[in-house]
């Protein structure tokens, strides 16, 4: 500021220093000097205070002074703000090559900072690509591991399912026991599974040497058919069944079922065999059993009903008064009932096994049917039925069939349609359906006028033990056996049963069965029996080996009338020794006799040195009615069969045939 200002300020008044103060506080604010600004506020409040005593001219002065200091100040101020401001230009300047020195810096540090950050983030980007590489593989890892656990798991899951089925399998294997095995015919290796090894109570081991171990279990006899089973099998690639013996220690006998079947490759050759092996020792024990039991109680029944019938035969030659001959055919026919009655349930026997064979025989229906009709005219005339016969007349010639069974069927149909008629009548007949060439169809209808039966208990007539209802079985008994065999009989032979009936009206059953023609042969087995007068065995001398007092009773008996000389052996001991000090034109012989029975009686005498007695006929007399037991004992050396309860005709034709000398001498 120039010096002048504080002289104007002192000659002035107040306005104008106020003026001042004011220019100098707005100056200071702009040179931004707090401390300027703070006294320049001073010197205003001074002035405030002394503005109206101008007398104080020293103190106006003096503030004229401090103003003009002030003023001073300002105007090195403002100097110092010219200079500043030059000074701020080439700061400015300064300041802007700097700053654009800088600007290059931070440039280049910016570039250098992008590129820094470029590289960060290309590191950035190839670490995070690193890392989800490594997360991807680490995943995929993990899904590797996890899946490779899981299949681990599920692989030991099912080896242990595998492991449980196998041993499953084996129990099944032991519990049923049937074992498998496999044949390899290119490397001929055999392999068994566990139970094959235990049916044939030999070690697991290795295949070495198993097929000759196998073959050496098998029974000699059994194993041939054995062999030719499987080669035949090799050949013709149908699988075989055979049942076959094998052989254990103390000499124990194990059954066993053996199936197989052939193995081939994709081209079709057999290359192998597979199958199984059952142990049916259980089974064929049983049947054993069961046999044993159906031929003792065979035995035990036909016996006795063999002494009711032979004695009631007896009755029949004497003189009887019409009432006691009544009587004694009554007898007879209900020991013959009883004795169809045993019959009955070994026949059911023999059709639930399969085992029942038929025979082709010629045979003349007429009388055939007319023997049936015959069997039951006393029971009919004893409840006032009339029974009839209606036979076809243009059947006049030989037919060839089952003619036992034929019989069979119908005395079980007609006994039937008899025990359920309380009055009325019963008719058998038969007649010509159907004709060829060769042969012909005949239809048998048994037509009564008994209780009848319901539509529901029809549906159920033909099954095994079966009869209409509880009160029919007390009222008239039975073994509920006849018609269920009757119609396994018929359907056997290719034919066909059926009935209609209604409650209160009757029953007609009808049977159709086909037969062959036969002219040329004459009927087997109905020959017209000898008159008693020609009944003649003079001259023979017999061996009756027989433990049953009833039977021996009837046999001599009925020897006593024919002419016929014998002794009485009690055992099959004591017939051994009759027939070695002893000559006989023949032996009947019991099968089933204390100590010693006929089967090894017999087998001892066929033993003998001396022809003559070695090869006497023997004649088994045996309560066992199958066809099966009699072809065993022609096996086991008889000549002849006779089944209890016997006909006196019968046994007069077998042993008529071997009357007087019918050996040559040794």
């Amino acid at each position: 500021m120039p010096k002048n200002a504080s002289l104007h300020i002192l000659q002035k008044k107040y306005g104008p220093a106020e003026a001042l103060l004011t220019k100098a506080l707005a100056l200071a604010k702009q040179a931004t000097s707090p401390e300027l600004e703070r006294d320049i506020e001073l010197l205003f409040a001074e002035l405030h205070e002394k503005k109206g005593a101008f007398k104080a001219a020293n103190q106006h002065l003096r503030l004229a002074s401090a103003i003009n200091d002030s003023l001073v100040k300002i105007a090195d101020i403002e100097k110092t703000a010219e200079i500043r401001a030059l000074f701020d230009l080439e700061n400015i300047e300064l300041k802007s090559k700097h700053q654009e020195q800088v600007l290059a810096l931070q440039r280049a540090k910016i570039d250098s900072q992008r590129n820094y950050y470029i590289m960060i983030v290309i590191i950035l980007i190839l670490v995070s690509s690193l890392f989800l590489v490594g997360v991807f593989l680490f995943n995929s890892s993990r899904k590797s591991n996890i899946r490779l656990r899981r299949e681990i798991v599920e692989r030991k899951k099912a080896e242990a399912q595998i492991l449980q089925s196998q041993v499953l399998f084996e129990e099944a294997q032991a519990i049923a026991r049937v074992g498998s095995w496999e044949f390899n015919l290119l490397n001929s290796e055999l392999h068994w599974s566990k139970e094959t090894y235990r049916i044939f109570e030999l070690e697991h081991h290795s295949t070495d040497g198993l097929y000759e171990a196998w073959r050496q279990k098998c029974h000699p006899e059994d194993f041939i058919l054995l062999e030719n089973a499987i080669q035949n099998t090799i050949k013709t690639g149908e699988p075989f069944h055979i049942e076959h013996r094998a052989v254990f220690h103390d000499a124990v006998i194990k059954y066993i079922a053996c199936i197989g079947e052939v193995v081939k490759n994709a081209e079709g050759q057999v290359i192998g065999l597979k199958g199984t092996d059952q142990d049916i020792t259980p089974q064929k024990q049983a049947e054993i059993a069961k046999s044993e039991f159906m031929a003792s109680m065979s035995h035990e029944i036909r016996t006795p009903i063999n002494g009711v019938i032979g004695i009631a035969n007896l009755l029949i030659e004497e003189q009887l008064s019409p009432t006691q001959r009544e009587y004694v055919e009554t007898l007879k026919f209900s020991a013959q009932h009883l004795s169809s009655i045993v019959s009955d349930i070994l026949d059911f026997s023999k059709i639930e096994s399969g085992k029942l064979v038929f025979e082709s025989i010629p045979f003349d229906l007429h009388k055939v049917t007319s023997n049936v009709f015959r069997l039951f005219e006393t029971t009919t005339k004893e409840k006032s039925i009339v029974l009839a016969f209606v036979p076809d007349p243009r059947i006049d010639y030989l037919l060839s069939g089952d003619y036992v069974r034929l019989s069979q069927i119908l005395s079980n149909l007609l006994s039937n349609a008899i025990k359920f008629t309380e009055k009325g009548s019963v008719e058998l007949a038969y007649t010509l359906r159907e004709e060829t060439q060769n042969s012909i169809q005949v239809n048998f209808t048994i037509k009564d006028t008994g209780i009848g039966i319901s539509a529901q208990q029809l549906k159920q007539i033909f099954e095994n033990f079966s009869q209409a209802d509880i009160s029919t079985t007390r009222k008239y008994g039975g073994t509920g056996l006849g018609l269920s065999i009757s119609k396994n009989l018929v359907e056997q032979q290719g034919g066909t049963i059926a009935v209609k009936s209604s409650v209160g009206q009757g029953s007609v059953f009808s049977v159709d069965l086909r037969y062959d023609k036969h002219e040329s042969l004459p009927p087997a087995g109905l020959a017209e029996i000898a008159p008693p007068a020609q009944m003649n065995l003079q001259g023979m001398h017999l061996l009756i080996a027989e433990d049953n007092n009833i039977n021996i009773l009837v046999l001599t008996t009925m020897l006593r009338k024919w002419g016929a000389e014998y002794v009485v052996a009690k055992d099959g001991q004591e017939a051994v020794d009759f027939a070695r000090t002893n000559d006989f034109d023949a032996i009947i012989m019991d099968i089933q006799m204390p100590n010693v029975d006929g089967l090894e009686a017999a087998h001892t005498i066929r033993q003998f040195t001396d022809n003559r007695k070695r090869n006497i006929p023997i004649i088994a007399f045996t309560a066992e009615a199958t066809p099966e037991s009699h072809q065993k004992y022609l096996s086991s050396g008889f000549n002849e069969s006779l089944t209890k309860p016997f006909k006196p005709e019968h046994l007069f034709s077998i042993l008529k045939k071997y009357q007087g000398p019918n050996l040559p001498e040794s």
